[in-house]
């Protein structure tokens, strides 16, 4: 067989053949480089350390949660179903391999004793599962065009010069899920997955609406509890806020239990509802903390929100200024009820383009993200 050596040396002889004049040394290594690394040709040599198949699979064991189906309709049994993966960084690879260290089989391996699990050692251990890093999503979200996005942002551009709205007055706000039992936001699952599932549990969430401007002014808060009431829309009855107020909130700053009514017409039926909605509001700063069945928000909650929130902290911060809060693409963020409630409060609103919230929204890329991760790690 040819050497690599031997071939290179061929490359001016090759360059004097009609056709071949540019050929180079580099051109001929980069061949002779494919060539040879293919396996069917050169079967290639292996090097490090052996693997220990059996470590390996135990490492991801402690990392992979399994589930087990006994019988199928046929009564044959069926193989195991991988339902979730829970790795999302390198430290949780080294947190595993760690801890299937210290068990009595391999207690006493020298050779284990001496692997440090590096980075290079999980990307090894990646790469022999063919595991690839993946967006833990249940669908795959369709992107606008760059022109479509282009054409919103100098729309909102042009509305800020319009009115000469400087950084100070303009305002994105979003809603953040608090969990102890947080989403993941990636994993790493076989290479054939193009997105991950998560598994996160959302029985003990509560949302928090979080908004600043573009110079990190910080807007009231609304906190938005889950309730127990089977009634969607008169949730009068509920009384979690006012235990909360006695037991909790007792300071004296918070106001006693009030009211938010609004009619809201059902957009498939046309059918008119008196919509109910219990709330506690902090006298100084304008903090809300209300309740709605998956503790949500939903056009009601946004009505309470820029009625009693935006509208008079407006009012005392900025009320001979214009205003702009730059809202996402959910739907009752569009519905003309809201925007005629932004206009009465004396507030501009545009909304980002669709699908866009992860690489264009300030408040869930620079301050709910970071929350989000912490929370990610403590689980």
């Amino acid at each position: 067989m040819l050497k690599k050596q031997s071939l290179r040396k061929c490359v001016p002889v090759i360059q004097k053949i009609p056709g071949y004049e540019k050929v180079s040394r580099s051109m001929i290594s980069r061949w002779t480089k494919e060539m040879f690394n293919n396996e069917e040709m050169v079967p290639k040599k292996k090097r490090g350390r052996p693997i220990n198949e059996r470590f390996e699979a135990c490492v991801m064991e402690r990392l992979i949660s399994l589930k087990m189906t006994e019988t199928d309709s046929s009564g044959k049994k069926v193989d195991i179903e991988v339902l979730a993966n829970a790795v999302f960084n390198y430290e949780l690879f080294r947190v595993a391999a760690e801890d299937v260290r210290n068990y009595p089989e391999f207690k006493d391996d020298e050779r284990l004793k001496a692997i440090k699990f590096s980075n290079g050692w999980v990307q090894k251990l990646k790469k022999h599962y063919k595991l690839r890093r993946r967006r833990c999503s249940t669908k795959l979200k369709n992107k606008p065009s760059e022109e479509e996005v282009r054409n919103q942002m100098q729309k909102i551009q042009k509305i800020m010069l319009d009115n000469e709205i400087t950084a100070a007055q303009v305002f994105n706000e979003d809603e953040t899920a608090i969990d102890t039992v947080a989403e993941l936001l990636f994993q790493y699952v076989p290479s054939t997955a193009t997105r991950a599932a998560d598994c996160a549990s959302s029985e003990s969430r509560f949302t928090t609406m979080l908004g600043s401007s573009g110079e990190g002014i910080m807007l009231p808060t609304m906190i938005i509890l889950k309730c127990g009431t089977e009634d969607k829309v008169d949730l009068s009855g509920e009384q979690t806020l006012e235990k909360l107020r006695r037991e909790r909130l007792n300071d004296g700053t918070w106001e006693p239990r009030q009211l938010f009514r609004v009619p809201i017409t059902d957009q498939k039926t046309g059918k008119v509802y008196d919509y109910v909605r219990p709330y506690l509001i902090q006298r100084d700063t304008f903090n809300i903390i209300t309740v709605q069945h998956k503790a949500w928000n939903d056009q009601v909650g946004q009505l309470l929100r820029v009625k009693h929130q935006l509208k008079p902290w407006k009012g005392i911060k900025s009320p001979d200024k214009k205003c702009l809060m730059v809202e996402d693409n959910v739907s009752f963020h569009k519905t003309q009820q809201v925007k005629d409630a932004y206009a009465e409060a004396n507030w501009l609103v545009e909304i980002w383009p669709p699908n866009m919230t992860d690489e264009l929204q300030p408040m869930d890329i620079n301050v709910n993200v970071i929350f989000k991760s912490i929370m990610r790690r403590l689980r």
